[in-house]
């Protein structure tokens, strides 16, 4: 089984917030604001849990003081998604390559389902998945809890934190991280024996030479 972490990780979430401030500071919102409210629309009481919506920036924007027109707001920020294809670079040979090695595609993200299924449906990849698992946080808990043992599993993220943790409640599993050069990592997964690729061509290489 291979579950794959969707923002950051095979979704150009970068570009997407980029896109974000392009809208919102059209509207008349500061960059320093912009990303101040994003940081909050995204993280929900507790560790590594996420709830982002453009609703919920919208509210943040709103109890600064910012005036605007919310359903033109709205809009323009929609139709973000309607007009481009986040899809990250060889996400698709990526998965085409998975797929050729005969184990089920998971999608694993976190945050707002209706959120996370509008990014994800705008794309190319729903076809390659067999299955796709929203929740708030906790992967760890979700790859410990479909793991059967003498299952071979792979988990690829791009989260070191995130991966850590998988670790730890699933021993077993193959945890591959996806380096993202926006994040700064302290590249503790070494004292894991989590390896850091690149590229996800790179990633299909290794999984590969570990498929049994």
């Amino acid at each position: 089984m291979f579950i794959i972490d969707f923002d950051g990780t095979i979704y150009d979430t970068h570009l997407f917030i980029k896109d974000i401030y392009d809208v919102l500071i059209r509207f008349g919102v500061s960059v320093i604001d912009a990303n101040k409210t994003m940081k909050t629309a995204i993280l929900l009481e507790g560790n590594l849990h996420y709830g982002y919506t453009f609703d919920r920036q919208l509210d943040d924007l709103l109890d600064l003081g910012y005036v605007f027109d919310r359903g033109q707001v709205l809009g323009s920020l929609m139709s973000i998604t309607e007009n481009k294809d986040y899809t990250s670079k060889d996400a698709i040979i990526f998965l085409e390559k998975l797929k050729t090695f005969g184990l089920p595609l998971v999608l694993l993200t976190a945050g707002d389902k209706t959120f996370q299924m509008m990014k994800f449906e705008s794309t190319q990849m729903p076809l390659y998945f067999d299955t796709v698992e929203c929740v708030f946080g906790d992967k760890d808990k979700y790859v410990e809890s479909v793991y059967t043992k003498g299952q071979q599993i792979f988990f690829i993220n791009d989260k070191e934190l995130e991966n850590i943790e998988v670790k730890k409640s699933c021993p077993a599993a193959e945890v591959v991280t996806k380096h993202n050069p926006y994040k700064v990592v302290a590249n503790t997964g070494e004292d894991f024996g989590l390896p850091t690729f690149e590229s996800l061509l790179d990633i299909a290489t290794y999984v590969r030479e570990k498929i049994s």
